[in-house]
């Protein structure tokens, strides 16, 4: 986002910017980030500053010859905000959010203290400068609990902004001058409880978004040389997966998330690879095919030698994509913060004009304490981050705030490639039994084949038989054959199961009868994997 220096100049893009994303702490209203922005742009070289509220971090293009990181951070805890890249600015972001909901708690505890001394008539003679003790007790809180709140009205005054932390510390300080200290408690304590709403929900959209992005793998298992030129061939060991380089060889087991982009050498395997393309179905891996990092090996075990890693994989290709999606603003968004700017300082002139007309203070002082913008300001962006990231985990790339907002516009809705819009769980949906099977013999067929099958159709096909209420025998043998098909053994009867390649190779003339072709032809067009299940039943078709 670009927006006027506060000097009224504004920055022309250098003719070699650099960029640069710094992770930032203390933001808890979209009104903090505008605060950030205004003071970046405020810093000659600055192009420009967009800060992702969510992500709690800003993106910033500066001309180095101008200034530098050092200066952007300066301009970034003038406002009083935290970086969080040192040790000590990760340690105050820990604190200052605990302290907050402390601080919050211990302000509802004093002002029911204070209500119930002041129900009950205890005390009500002054024993402190003229105050009682509940009088006292909601001072307190006023000290205490809108120690924050004050210091963001100082910040924003700093800034040359009114936000609405001014609107609660002038609301306050008015109640204060007048003797109604607890009416000044109750607005600061009624601030707190909303700000902390406010963070409960911003901290569930952030956590969502962490889950998200923290898909890519940990950990992995390298096999000899490449970057790694101290280990013997052949030999195996565990690393960060950070420290993956490019020709390094890696092993990849059954169940383990792909560390890199690579192209597999050796083995073979089922990958998932639903959080890049979105399929359901895993794909079958075999020598020479590419592999890629976040994906998921399902079943099947090889070897693959890393292209691509870290920054440079599909997967942080994607993680950058949702980043920069989280932090575009909605057309819906930008008229909320517009709002927002605006409507501080109008509230409080409008308190101003009800004093003048009326003298009465506390309908002022009423008009400043319900006119927080707060809610609608933050709702906007905590709903498109939410709805991104939900998208995401569906399978759904949203590529910004403005397309999501868009999609509730269109009316008609058409989709490229039959058959790639799934749920991403693979079920059976239809048997069509031939000859004199029924649907019950025709799962349990395919279920005794399958029984001992890593293959996600296999689990698919196991849960059809537990819907049936089958109980399913372990095969007397079992023979799997890589993109192929099944082929087991269970007393007597011989069972085959596969696409209709595989069946070819085991029946008489060399193909399947042409109606279980046209059959199979048919389910494949409607974009479902067609299985066939034959058996020999002891020698006889």
């Amino acid at each position: 986002m670009k927006t006027p220096c506060c000097n009224g100049n504004t920055q022309k893009k250098g003719d070699s910017p650099s960029q640069v994303t710094i992770p930032i702490a203390g933001m808890h209203c979209p009104a903090c980030a505008l605060n950030i922005e205004r003071s970046l742009n405020c810093l000659s070289g600055i192009i420009s500053a967009n800060v992702n509220f969510i992500a709690e971090d800003v993106t910033v293009m500066y001309d180095p010859f101008r200034t530098d990181i050092e200066m952007i951070k300066k301009a970034i805890t003038k406002p009083g905000y935290i970086v969080r890249e040192t040790f000590w600015g990760r340690t105050r972001s820990f604190w200052a959010e605990r302290i907050f909901f402390i601080r919050m708690l211990f302000s509802a505890t004093l002002v029911i203290t204070a209500g119930l001394l002041e129900v009950l008539n205890t005390a009500p003679e002054p024993i402190i400068i003229g105050l009682n003790p509940s009088q006292l007790l909601s001072l307190s809180v006023i000290i205490i609990g809108g120690y924050p709140i004050f210091k963001g009205a100082i910040q924003s005054l700093l800034m040359k902004d009114v936000t609405v932390f001014s609107l609660v510390s002038i609301a306050s300080i008015a109640a204060v001058l007048v003797g109604a200290y607890k009416e000044a408690a109750m607005v600061i304590l009624i601030m707190l409880v909303g700000d902390s709403l406010e963070r409960f929900a911003l901290r569930k959209s952030r956590n969502a978004l962490e889950r998200l992005l923290n898909l890519a793998p940990t950990i992995a298992l390298v096999k000899r040389t490449g970057s790694l030129r101290s280990l013997q061939d052949g030999e195996e060991t565990e690393i960060p997966a950070e420290q993956v380089k490019p020709d390094d060889v890696l092993i990849i087991k059954p169940g383990a998330r792909i560390p890199a982009d690579g192209l597999l050498i050796k083995g073979d395997g089922s990958v998932n690879e639903s959080s890049l393309t979105g399929e359901s179905l895993p794909v079958d891996k075999k020598i020479g095919d590419t592999v890629y990092s976040g994906t998921i090996n399902e079943a099947g075990a090889f070897e693959m030698k890393a292209t691509k890693t870290g920054d440079d994989t599909h997967f942080a290709l994607i993680k950058k994509l949702i980043l920069s999606a989280e932090s575009q603003k909605a057309p819906i968004q930008r008229i909320a913060d517009k709002y927002a700017r605006y409507f501080v300082p109008l509230v409080i002139l409008i308190g101003l004009i009800v004093f003048i007309i009326t003298g009465n203070y506390y309908k002022a002082i009423t008009i400043l304490i319900v006119a927080c913008p707060c809610a609608l300001v933050l709702a906007v962006p905590c709903a498109i981050a939410t709805g991104i990231t939900n998208a995401t985990r569906s399978g759904i790339l949203v590529k910004g705030g403005q397309y999501l907002e868009a999609l509730g516009n269109i009316s008609t809705l058409l989709i490229d490639k039959t058959g790639t819009l799934t749920t991403g769980k693979l079920a059976v949906t239809d048997i069509i039994p031939l000859g004199e099977e029924n649907e019950q013999k025709a799962i349990w067929l395919s279920a005794v084949a399958e029984k001992r099958s890593e293959h996600p159709l296999a689990r698919a096909i196991i849960q059809k038989s537990k819907e049936f209420g089958l109980e399913i025998p372990d095969p007397d043998s079992f023979e799997p054959f890589k993109g192929g098909g099944i082929k087991a053994s269970s007393g007597t009867d011989t069972i085959l199961i596969g696409n209709s390649t595989f069946l070819s190779a085991f029946v008489g003339g060399g193909e399947v009868p042409h109606n279980i072709a046209q059959i199979s032809s048919q389910i494949e067009g409607q974009g479902k994997t067609a299985l066939i299940v034959a058996r020999n039943r002891g020698g006889g078709e």
